[in-house]
């Protein structure tokens, strides 16, 4: 997969310096010419200056629509680009209204899910066609904002979505038995939701396997920066940083790390009072 993606990627920038390369060695094609006429002229009157001047003219008006081409070229792409990432983005915002309730809950329309699932599906097919970097880059930073919008939304009363809610409108409670007959009509049929579009949704809102989260390039405060922090009487994210330097936790258990293999348990009030003496305390 990752080598896919970086043949793609190479393919795209070949594409994209295609037209530097080409006007540089224009320019360099037009320059030995000039040159060589330039010779001839010196040691041979085998065109007149006339001539000269007018084959020299005839090389910037060329190059000129050469170079004219290209930026016309360049700006088409920018546009198409913009106008792809705008609409992926309207998309995903359409997508999101679609399924959300007015009073802020998510809905269990058969009709909105699957309404929800096309809109997606287009995005995705719209951001595969957005070339300018840049305009990558915004488009999955809005993807990563969506994923934390679309994440809480697919929640029930704060938690998971219960089976039974997916057989539609007129589930039943506690009860995917009792749900799949409530939901059914002799008219329409059932209300349940396919299951490709609740793949669809929730893969939407998840991270894919070969996601690269911009977080890998950060790093942690240095003694400086907490320094700095500790001057400006910022001391609680100070004692944070030093909590999370000594204590972590393993099934539900808070310890307190001593080197590489050595921790002991630690209670909330032991907590409290070796934080007193940690306090401001941040390993070189």
């Amino acid at each position: 997969m990752n080598d896919r993606k970086k043949e793609s990627s190479f393919i795209k920038d070949s594409y994209s310096i295609a037209p530097l390369i080409i006007g540089l060695l224009f320019a360099l094609f037009a320059i030995g010419v000039s040159i060589y006429l330039g010779h001839l002229l010196t040691i041979e009157p085998i065109i007149k200056i006339t001539d000269y001047v007018q084959i020299l003219v005839l090389l910037s008006i060329t190059g000129a629509l050469v170079v004219s081409i290209w930026v016309q070229r360049k700006k088409e792409n920018l546009d198409e680009s913009d106008i792809y990432l705008k609409n992926s983005i309207d998309l995903i915002n359409k997508a999101y209204s679609v399924l959300k309730k007015s009073d802020g809950t998510i809905t269990n329309s058969r009709v909105s899910w699957v309404t929800a699932a096309r809109l997606i599906t287009r995005v995705e097919s719209l951001a595969g066609n957005i070339s300018l970097q840049s305009h990558k880059i915004i488009y999955e930073s809005e993807h990563d904002f969506q994923r934390h919008q679309f994440y809480d939304l697919l929640k029930f009363n704060g938690k998971p979505i219960p089976a039974e809610f997916f057989c539609g409108v007129g589930y039943v409670s506690g009860s995917i038995g009792r749900s799949a007959y409530s939901t059914l009509s002799k008219s329409q049929g059932a209300n349940w939701i396919p299951s490709k579009i609740v793949a669809v949704i929730y893969r939407f809102s998840t991270f894919p396997d070969h996601y690269e989260d911009p977080l890998n390039d950060s790093v942690k405060f240095t003694n400086r920066e907490l320094g700095k922090l500790w001057l400006f009487n910022e001391i609680g994210v100070c004692d944070y940083i030093t909590f999370r330097e000594y204590f972590n936790y393993v099934s539900g258990v808070v310890y307190r790390f001593k080197g590489v293999d050595k921790a002991e348990k630690v209670d909330a009030p032991e907590i409290d009072n070796q934080m007193g003496s940690l306090s401001g305390v941040v390993d070189d």
